[in-house]
């Protein structure tokens, strides 16, 4: 038993040093790349700001075309990317209002938190609840008592039905 669980910890702080080794890693990778494409950007503007010296006037025009491409190209990335992460932000936010409108929220009144749709309920189950335990106590043999507790069980707040 202590063995699995020597395992599972291992296993875990293992999983999470190369989480961790992983995440150094995309983050180089990331800088990296942003300096080649702030290189790649100088370069292209450079070249195409600069005339070449001995060549045709049709070569320079082709060299400044596709220099002129890949400008485009690298500024088409970026907007992709950019809109990647507007979209990959807009559906964390979606995740988080979805859970927030599942689980209680901690403005709710009372010793419980009951969700929005519940609010109105509170005074009905509190009062099945008191008139369950009355029955309980007004119970004439233990058979009746048996039927009571159970439905004093389902009707008490905290308890319900399994």
């Amino acid at each position: 038993m202590k063995t699995s669980h020597l395992l599972m910890l291992a296993g875990l702080a293992a999983g999470i040093i190369v989480l961790g080794w992983q995440t150094c890693t995309i983050l180089e990778l990331r800088t990296e790349v942003a300096s080649l494409r702030k290189d790649l950007q100088t370069a292209a503007e450079t070249a195409l700001g600069k005339p070449v010296g001995f060549s045709s006037p049709e070569s320079d025009q082709e060299r400044r075309e596709k220099l002129e491409l890949i400008k485009l190209r690298h500024q088409v990335r970026e907007l992709n990317e950019r809109v990647i992460e507007s979209h990959a932000r807009e559906r964390m936010a979606n995740a988080r209002t979805v859970l927030r409108s599942l689980l209680p929220s901690a403005a709710s009144s009372g010793p419980w938190k009951f969700r929005p749709e519940w609010i109105g309920m509170e005074s009905q189950a509190t009062n099945q609840y008191a008139q369950a335990m009355s029955a309980l106590a007004s119970a004439t043999n233990e058979y009746v008592k048996f039927l009571c507790l159970d439905r004093a069980r389902e009707a008490e707040p905290g308890c319900g039905p399994d």
